[in-house]
């Protein structure tokens, strides 16, 4: 499983955190986030 970060605008506490992103899961965030023009990034997992 993947962390999505969208990052809004410049400020981190304004970021959407989706963590456990299935594959259907982050297809919807990605097409949510580009409609805004908001980024997507997956977030490294922690060991």
């Amino acid at each position: 499983m993947k962390t999505l970060v969208v990052f809004r605008d410049c400020h981190a506490k304004h970021n959407l955190v989706w963590p456990d992103a299935t594959p259907t899961d982050e297809d919807f965030v990605r097409r949510y986030a580009a409609k805004r023009g908001w980024l997507v990034a997956v977030r490294k997992a922690k060991k």
